[in-house]
């Protein structure tokens, strides 16, 4: 898989990100991707699920022109990092 350079990188501390981070990362992930910002919010929340839910933290997902990776943990506070790429 080859991804363009651009990038975008967030960071939420605390055990769950609020509805302001997810407009954001929809908001800047348009910038670098074709799909909207209503289709990144909800790719970033599926992600962030995922990481929850696996032992590793750590989640990809992707769709034709996107890719979401993310690390999400509840232990030490808790902390959310998503990641956007146009692919």
């Amino acid at each position: 898989r080859t991804l363009f350079p651009y990038t975008t990188l967030f960071r939420s501390d605390g055990p769950k990100p609020d509805q302001q981070f997810y407009d954001l990362v929809g908001r800047a992930g348009s910038l670098v991707s074709p799909r909207t910002a209503t289709e990144i919010v909800n790719a970033s929340k599926r992600c962030r699920k995922q990481a929850i839910n696996d032992s590793g933290e750590i989640a990809t997902v992707e769709q034709k022109g996107l890719a979401i990776e993310c690390q999400a943990f509840t232990r030490d506070g808790g902390a959310t990092i998503i990641s956007v790429f146009a692919e």
